[in-house]
């Protein structure tokens, strides 16, 4: 008990030590500095500065230059000037080449057949054929009906390829002894019988037409008739075999 008393009595006569104050020299600013002041002056720039900073020692959270800030707004300022002066970066125009990895293939060139002749009808329709086991119409196919002409060789044929597909489900040639009908009385429909060499072996079909309108279906048949008058007239021309 008396050394407790003792080391009690120590403790009461020994010198209380000072607190240390954390962060006390971190940021040495100016004690006049406060946001009350920086209103009355305008908020300029200058006055984030201390005292020591305007002498050129130390700036605002230990910067050792007073122009430390002059960086913040270059980028902006330099672009603009740029644009007034012309000179700037203009990405509207950037077209970046990227050489390729593998060497590609040449380009492939797709044939139809097709590009010696002349188009004299092309036309939007759906396609039927006759189906004599089921007695019956079956759609061959939607796409546009052509009607092309050959002028070294003086042919005339119809083609048609399916719509997206392109997949050819018409080719026959049209000859002097062709004949068409109207299918019923819409005046949008024709009828008539061929050998169809859209598939491998050609088939004879019975085929026939229809057209959105009815003036699109009357153009048709007038290039027709057109072909097929001038088919006549040719073979009337030609001289008779031995």
């Amino acid at each position: 008990m008396h050394r407790r008393h003792l080391v009690l009595s120590q403790l009461a006569k020994s010198p209380e030590k000072p607190a240390v104050e954390v962060g006390k020299d971190i940021l040495k600013m100016d004690e006049n500095l406060s946001f009350a002041s920086l209103a009355k002056a305008g908020g300029a720039a200058s006055d984030f500065l201390t005292k020591e900073t305007k002498e050129g020692k130390t700036g605002f959270f230990g910067l050792s230059y007073s122009d430390d800030f002059r960086h913040f707004g270059g980028s902006a300022a330099a672009a603009k000037s740029g644009e007034e002066n012309g000179t700037g970066n203009d990405d509207s125009n950037y077209d970046p080449h990227y050489e390729p990895l593998i060497p590609l293939p040449d380009e492939i060139k797709v044939s139809t057949g097709e590009e010696e002749e002349i188009l004299l009808f092309n036309q939007f329709s759906n396609l039927y054929r006759f189906d004599f086991t089921n007695k019956e119409w079956k759609e061959r196919g939607t796409g546009y009906m052509k009607i092309l002409h050959h002028p070294v060789k003086g042919t005339y044929r119809f083609v048609m390829r399916r719509d997206q597909v392109h997949k050819l489900v018409l080719s026959h040639a049209i000859t002097a002894e062709f004949n068409i009908a109207p299918m019923n009385k819409t005046g949008r429909s024709f009828c008539w019988a061929a050998v169809n060499y859209a598939e491998d072996p050609a088939q004879t079909e019975n085929l026939a037409i229809r057209f959105k309108t009815a003036n699109v279906a009357t153009d048709f048949e007038k290039v027709v008739n057109e072909c097929i008058q001038k088919l006549k007239e040719k073979g009337d021309l030609e001289p008779e075999e031995d």
